[in-house]
């Protein structure tokens, strides 16, 4: 549930070819599972497409969980990625081409603007909760706070703890000078633009609408930014915005940041599938490496921590929540699928609609596990890139505004959830992708020496901060909506707002 990015108007261009976005992901499915039968011999997927439509948050988790257990999961993905890739096109001159090839053909890049910050580099890492900053001893405190209470995992405490230990070493903090960055979808309400330019980077900001003048006339900010006079429309215009990274990148590699988002008439899917089709069509040598944060509200492996916390809280239940959950109010099971010793969280959200997990599952965490392990889908050699692809906790932005979201925001914490502050999740989620940029030891980083492939996976995949959505006693839709009971009870002055839909 996490959104990273503001909403857009919708625009021509980019499509799914000849099917519907709903449809696309059950036969994307269907096909590895078909293709891969002995991984998946208890066939989840059905062939229904309207069985599908109607429980696919079940029948996905069911999926990944034996995906996730199987030896193969990495060539998997693979599959699922390099199949997703050939199902857009980009019409042109009343006909429509593969979305790679068009991509191949002459485009101009965007022209731009700049400015150059006059302040001194250096990151000084600190965390802004509830207006307040939290830096030195008081953030060593919150984040062994959030880990004690459930909210993170150990792995993204200590990735945290050694970036402040990475700052102590000079005077002035982490200095990015000479770095180079890309952030597609650079307006989103998680996109640490701020924090690149207070590290002295070089940033290129790509969305439809340019920086804020308050961001612009800063100055206290160091490195420099770049933006497209007229904005950049991913969907619309993805072969100028490629163009537009190359010359970028023609004084040095790259980090692309890969935020941006926009919900409605297939854009979450439509915008990743443009994004990562850009990764592809981009010179292995201009990239340096990938970042993007991942929803909570998707299929993810629990740690054994995290298996052990929903037990906790289901023995340790009050009465209300026992009676609900013998009720049914609750759903049937625990906060999870188990196949073997893998857990995954029972976390999709059938309200956000199989268009916004489709993109969250296949074009996002799929697509960090194939990038981290073969590199672009099509690579006849694996060359794996260095990624960076953390989970962030469920955030209050400004897409998630809705009546019905608010509501059950208010009663979440009654099942030991919280919902971050936008500048919280944007500060915790930002210094995690220092680390990974910056840490030799990073799972995210090709170099590391690890057994096998799946190991780093594995490693990968525990470094989340979940506010406490993952390790709930209960599947996530039924206790996202007996959340909102809970705070229609204590304020019922709710209720006539979530009638009224504002």
């Amino acid at each position: 549930m996490t959104e990273i990015n503001e909403k857009g108007p919708a625009s021509a261009g980019i499509a799914f070819r000849g099917r519907s976005a709903t449809k696309l992901f059950h036969e994307l499915l269907l096909d590895a599972q078909s293709t891969f039968p002995a991984e998946f011999e208890s066939a989840p997927i059905p062939k229904s497409p309207t069985v599908f439509r109607k429980r696919f948050p079940d029948l996905l988790t069911q999926f990944e969980a034996l995906r996730q257990r199987s030896e193969q999961r990495t060539e998997i993905a693979r599959h699922i990625v390099q199949a997703s890739a050939s199902a857009f096109v980009l019409p042109k001159d009343g006909g429509k081409r593969p979305l790679a090839e068009a991509l191949r053909e002459e485009g101009k890049p965007l022209p731009l603007e700049s400015r150059q910050f006059p302040g001194q580099p250096g990151i000084r890492p600190g965390v802004r909760i509830g207006g307040r900053r939290h830096d030195g001893d008081a953030l060593g405190t919150f984040l062994d706070t959030l880990h004690s209470a459930g909210q993170m995992t150990g792995a993204a405490r200590n990735a945290l703890h050694w970036v402040i230990g990475r700052a102590e070493q000079s005077p002035q903090g982490i200095d990015l000078s000479g770095r180079r960055v890309a952030v597609l979808g650079a307006g989103a309400a998680l996109a640490p633009v701020e924090l690149l330019l207070q590290g002295g980077a070089e940033v290129l900001w790509l969305d439809l609408r340019g920086p804020d003048a308050a961001l612009s006339r800063r100055e206290d900010l160091a490195g420099s930014l770049h933006w497209p006079s007229a904005g950049a429309d991913l969907i619309a215009e993805p072969c100028q915005v490629l163009r537009t990274i190359e010359t970028f990148a023609a004084e040095g590699p790259v980090d692309l940041c890969l935020f941006a988002y926009a919900p409605g008439r297939g854009r979450e899917w439509l915008l990743t599938a443009s994004m990562n089709a850009i990764v592809h069509a981009l010179p292995r040598e201009a990239v340096s490496s990938l970042s993007l944060f991942i929803s909570p509200a998707s299929p993810l492996r629990l740690t054994a921590d995290e298996v052990a916390r929903a037990e906790r809280q289901r023995r340790g239940a009050p009465i209300w929540k026992k009676s609900m959950a013998g009720l049914g109010l609750l759903g049937r099971g625990t906060g999870h699928h188990a196949e073997g010793p893998v857990a995954v969280s029972r976390a999709v959200i059938s309200m956000q609609g199989a268009c916004y997990q489709a993109a969250q599952y296949i074009d996002k965490i799929l697509a960090a596990e194939t990038w981290s392990t073969w590199g672009a889908p099509n690579d006849p050699l694996p060359a794996p890139f260095h990624v960076s692809a953390n989970t962030a906790a469920i955030t209050a932005t400004p897409s998630m505004q809705k009546p019905v979201f608010e509501v059950a925001f208010r009663g979440a914490p009654a099942f030991d959830i919280d919902i971050f502050e936008p500048s919280t999740t944007k500060d915790l989620n930002g210094l995690l992708m220092l680390r990974d940029w910056l840490d030799p030891a990073s799972p995210g980083n090709p170099a590391r020496d690890f057994a096998r492939a799946l190991d780093r996976i594995e490693a990968m995949d525990a470094i989340k901060i979940h506010g406490g959505a993952h390790g709930i006693a209960y599947p996530a839709e039924p206790t996202i909506r007996m959340s909102a009971l809970v705070s229609l009870a204590r304020h019922p002055g709710q209720l006539l707002r979530l009638m009224r839909g504002r």
